[in-house]
């Protein structure tokens, strides 16, 4: 996975009940593969920027691939998941999602 992958991140938030947290996130040219409570997921190359809201605790684990490093599991046009959150499972059926 070196070769595909420019870095692994996290993210964790801790909240008060009521509280919410909105995050403005810039475009990435880039495919990311993320963990969360609620499962894993492809996230395509983003086209502009976009807000998300956090609320009470949470983590996601993730996997920024470098520019064109996600064809190489896919073997399709990888433009098909711009703009997109598709499940890692329907993507890549034989991957381990647990």
């Amino acid at each position: 996975m070196a070769p595909y992958l420019v870095i692994a991140w996290t993210l964790e938030w801790h909240l008060e009940a009521g509280k919410a947290f909105e995050q403005r996130v810039i475009a990435d040219p880039c495919v990311h593969i993320a963990v969360d409570a609620k499962g894993a997921y492809v996230l395509g190359v983003v086209t502009g920027s976009f807000s998300s809201i956090f609320t009470g605790d949470g983590f996601v684990l993730g996997l920024k691939l470098r520019p064109a490093g996600f064809y190489p599991f896919v073997k399709r046009a990888v433009a098909r998941y711009t703009d997109q959150r598709v499940p890692l499972m329907d993507v890549l059926p034989e991957a381990d999602e647990e």
